[in-house]
């Protein structure tokens, strides 16, 4: 009777430990589940955030363009004049 009592508290203690490392690879698996969903919100603004700057360059550049090509038809006309 005594080895029925230890054989199942030996079993009892087997199931516990498995169930703690289940649990320990479930809370893993949560916590890395919860880090690529920041990284994935993340890469979304990142990405937005370098569209609203490429649309800015692409503004800066043809507003310095323009000011170039203004900048030589000023000159033409000083030099013509």
């Amino acid at each position: 009777m005594e080895t029925d009592k230890a054989d199942v508290a030996g079993k009892q203690a087997t199931n516990d430990a498995a169930q703690a490392d289940s649990d320990g690879a479930a809370a893993k698996t949560k916590a890395f589940t919860d880090d690529l969903k920041v990284l994935a919100d993340l890469k979304v603004k990142a990405a937005a955030i370098n569209d609203r700057a490429q649309l800015r360059v692409t503004f800066y550049k043809q507003f310095t363009d323009e000011a170039t090509k203004a900048r030589g038809l000023t000159e033409t006309l000083i030099e013509e004049t």
